[in-house]
């Protein structure tokens, strides 16, 4: 159907946060975490940047992630396969900071909707920290 666009649901939001600070607790250090919109594919993938991945390589912090989500009680609203696991050198971090000082400088969990973050043009995202 032409324009659909799936919605971000409040669950997911909530439950992004959870893991954020689950990741937090767990020593995996996230440094930016963002929920981005994908128009191409119809998905959201929640993209996590952490040292983690130039420590260990992409496999091993997939796997850390997924250890920290086997042990949420309830379980996440989404799988291992929405998150996208990013070294803080790919930019990331330092777009959403980038971003967020000029959006929403005081803000911790605020959308962006038709704006690019960086030179990336991103429909809509949802940033929960930077």
């Amino acid at each position: 159907m032409a324009g659909y666009q799936r919605t971000l649901l409040g669950q997911e939001i909530d439950d992004g946060r959870r893991l954020i600070d689950a990741l937090k607790k767990a020593a995996l250090r996230p440094r930016a975490a963002l929920w981005c919109y994908f128009p191409d594919t119809d998905e959201w993938r929640l993209a996590i940047s952490t040292p983690l991945v130039d420590r260990v390589g992409y496999l091993k912090t997939y796997e850390r992630i997924g250890a920290v989500m086997s042990k949420m009680k309830p379980p996440v609203a989404f799988t291992l396969s929405d998150i996208s696991a990013q070294s803080p050198h790919s930019g990331l971090t330092e777009i959403a900071k980038a971003t967020a000082r000029a959006e929403a400088p005081s803000a911790e969990g605020f959308r962006f909707v038709g704006k690019p973050i960086g030179h990336r043009a991103v429909e809509e995202a949802y940033v929960y920290s930077i």
